[in-house]
């Protein structure tokens, strides 16, 4: 039964040299056998010297055929993996450039962000501004000044920017601590005038109360004071003491 054709086989030279010496109809039938077994995998019957010689060949042929088809199946199994890896190198660079572009739009987003806006929102800002520890402070601390009974409005808003700013808790103590220290805050000055929670968290007053402007001894002067001391104390805090 022919199982598959081929179109070439191994014969060695040592075959050839040793069949020289038969007969011309005997090298004949065993060529022709030799061809069809190799070729057509069809196996003649033979006798005498041709069937001897070709039992001696045939392991030959025989190895050449296993060769053949496992050169065949080797060539399908490696053309197999080689699509199966060039379909995973293209799945594997599929996922790489979507892991490429999710960076890539995160970081437009990260950038779009910071530009935007690198501070605190306002929502933020309110929701980690701790208006209550703030007010807690100053009753606790500023025992000299008016009290409050609440941070609403405009109060609320000029907390929430000094939070932007100064975003700890320990430097509205220290602003407090100074100003419960500070006799001319407190009203030891020949006005009388004293200051207050809000007149502390406007935006040029904290950070002089930070910087010691107010500190030492009651004022007083041989000078009235006009009425711009009261919008601008630091216009007279180089008046000498009397």
């Amino acid at each position: 039964m022919t199982e598959q054709k081929r179109d070439a086989f191994v014969f060695y030279r040592s075959y050839y040299e040793a069949m020289q010496s038969l007969p011309p109809e005997d090298r004949l039938t065993i060529y022709e056998a030799i061809f069809a077994y190799a070729l057509d995998d069809e196996e003649q019957e033979t006798e005498g010297v041709p069937a001897a010689v070709f039992m001696l060949v045939k392991p030959t042929l025989d190895a050449s055929k296993r060769k053949a088809a496992s050169g065949k199946a080797g060539g399908k199994a490696s053309k197999a993996k080689a699509t199966r890896k060039q379909t995973a190198s293209k799945a594997q660079a599929i996922k790489d450039k979507g892991q490429e572009t999710r960076e890539k739009g995160q970081e437009t987003r990260e950038e779009g962000q910071e530009t935007q806006d690198p501070s605190p929102s306002a929502a933020q800002t309110e929701a980690v501004c701790p208006f209550g520890q703030i007010l807690e402070r100053y009753h606790g601390i500023c025992v000299s000044f008016p009290r409050l009974r609440s941070i609403e409005g405009e109060r609320r808003r000029a907390v929430k920017a000094r939070w932007r700013t100064y975003p700890s808790l320990e430097t509205f103590e220290e602003v407090f601590r100074m100003a419960e220290s500070s006799p001319f805050l407190k009203g030891q000055n020949d006005r009388g005038w004293q200051a207050d929670f809000d007149w502390m968290m406007k935006e040029s007053n904290f950070p002089k109360i930070l910087e010691g402007k107010y500190n030492g001894r009651a004022v007083g002067c041989t000078e009235r004071w006009d009425e711009s001391y009261f919008s601008d104390p630091s216009a007279y805090e180089n008046l000498q003491p009397l």
